[in-house]
């Protein structure tokens, strides 16, 4: 049941196999990230926070960027994904396709 003060957050991610990078914007993450054909598999995916300042974090979803480099029309918990994040990724369709 959702409390006064319940909010969603939603953060982008480049996972490796040992690492997260986190960021709000995909434009201030894509700088720090290069296509390295030696280096580990990468993943960019949305996770979806939700919670508050008395309980913390109470849910975390993933919507993981697919090969055709789409996001998916729900995160992994059901949530739909907002559209605003599939026109942000659009804009930087070609950087993603390299990782």
């Amino acid at each position: 049941m959702a409390q006064l003060g319940d909010r969603t957050w939603y953060e982008w991610d480049i996972e490796t196999i040992d690492d997260h990078d986190f960021d709000d914007r995909l434009a201030d993450l894509a700088p720090r990230h290069k296509y390295d054909p030696d280096g580990p598999a990468c993943f960019l995916v949305l996770v979806r926070n939700w919670g508050n300042e008395h309980d913390g974090l109470l849910n975390r979803q993933w919507a993981y960027v697919t090969r055709s480099g789409e996001l998916p029309n729900e995160f992994d918990g059901g949530d739909k994904v907002p559209q605003k994040f599939k026109t942000e990724l659009r804009k930087h369709r070609s950087w993603a396709a390299n990782l």
